[in-house]
């Protein structure tokens, strides 16, 4: 009976950090970033495709985001237009060796 106590703890505090780190990272790492569109490009591989949206500063990423209900990034990325200047919602971190980049979740 203790066993089976035990990995119910066990089981229940894994399924807690699986879930509790990408819901951290998703939400705690919200900013606001203002953004003089340079550039665009579509990243296809495959299935699926990765919006870079290249500002002043740095440069974004316009993918779906499930934790955010992002699923449009496609309709997104249509509605960018290079040289217009946007207050884009973004979360995430830049992390060059990576490739990863803040994404956008709301324009």
């Amino acid at each position: 009976m203790f066993k089976f106590v035990g990995f119910l703890v066990a089981f229940a505090a894994l399924a807690g950090i699986v879930i509790g780190l990408p819901a951290l990272y998703n939400f705690k790492t919200i900013d606001t970033v203002t953004c003089n569109v340079q550039e665009k490009e579509r990243i296809a591989d495959d299935d699926s495709s990765k919006y870079l949206i290249f500002c002043e500063e740095e440069v974004l990423e316009n993918t779906d985001a499930l934790f955010h209900m992002k699923f449009n990034s496609s309709d997104f990325y249509r509605d960018i237009k290079e040289g217009e200047e946007y207050v884009f919602e973004v979360y995430g971190w830049r992390v060059p060796v990576m490739s990863m980049y803040r994404n956008i979740i709301k324009i």
